[in-house]
């Protein structure tokens, strides 16, 4: 988009001085909080989002742009290595999410997938594998063992099968210290 103005502002003759404005500032500080000329480059970036979502069809690349790519007819502009990892792993994710959960396409598009994005930034990779275990009940469980034909039974209390909730509720001294 910025090769696409300065062809524009090229061709127009006039002077130009550009000053840099880092994006995305207001993923981590309130709009309020932000000086004017972050708040418009959020109110820009607000603005050109909703300029291509409302635009149903794939156009040309901006007039001066050397390369693009448009992912599923849209171009993307911003975050692209982002985009394009969402665009290779993301049907399959929410395929498995939908069966796994049994959602239906409504509910799954209730959850805040940017918001839980967002929150799982601040932990470390270690911490985020032992979160994706918990919400998707791949922790090493009596439950799950016995998917591999091993023993299902709590090993504390003798519990006829230790599953993610008992895990939290069982009253075992030995688990109770190993939570």
């Amino acid at each position: 988009m910025i090769l696409a103005i300065r062809h524009q502002l090229t061709a127009s003759g006039k002077d130009v001085i550009f000053h840099h404005v880092r994006g995305h500032q207001d993923e981590n500080q309130r709009f309020s909080e932000l000086d004017k000329e972050a708040q418009y480059n959020v109110l820009c970036n607000e603005y050109a989002t909703q300029a291509v979502s409302d635009n149903d069809e794939t156009e040309l690349p901006y007039i001066g742009s050397k390369v693009m790519i448009a992912i599923r007819g849209e171009w993307i502009t911003s975050h692209i290595d982002q985009r394009v990892s969402d665009a290779l792993t993301g049907p399959a994710m929410k395929k498995y999410v939908l069966e796994r959960f049994k959602w239906d396409e409504e509910r799954f598009n209730c959850a805040n997938w940017n918001a839980i994005e967002q929150a799982r930034r601040g932990f470390s990779k270690k911490d985020n594998i032992l979160i994706s275990k918990l919400l998707f009940d791949w922790i090493n469980s009596g439950h799950q063992k016995a998917k591999l034909d091993q023993e299902k039974g709590c090993p504390c209390c003798g519990a006829e099968e230790e599953t993610l909730e008992h895990i939290f509720q069982c009253a075992n001294k030995q688990m109770c210290k190993a939570r």
